[in-house]
């Protein structure tokens, strides 16, 4: 059950990305986590649609924040690094 001030974090995967922001609600914010280890940067490409979807979009690395600033220059406003701590 989403409420209506929930922020939703989404680490992102090829294999649930579509089903599980085409469920929540288009009110609530969507955070979308990228790691290197489930997203390379080969796959980048294929994300525009995710990114549609999503209002935050946070990357594990610099090199693949670089990456995005090509691939997406007008979702740079969405995008940010922040490095892993796990």
């Amino acid at each position: 059950y989403v409420k209506d001030q929930d922020i939703c974090m989404l680490p992102s995967h090829s294999h649930h990305d579509q089903l599980v922001l085409d469920r929540l609600p288009s009110t609530n914010p969507k955070l979308l986590s990228l790691f290197i280890g489930r997203n390379p940067q080969d796959t980048f490409r294929d994300l525009d649609v995710t990114f549609e979807k999503s209002d935050l979009i946070l990357v594990d690395r610099e090199d693949s924040l670089r990456l995005l600033q090509e691939l997406y220059p007008e979702r740079m406003h969405q995008c940010y690094h922040l490095s892993s701590f796990d």
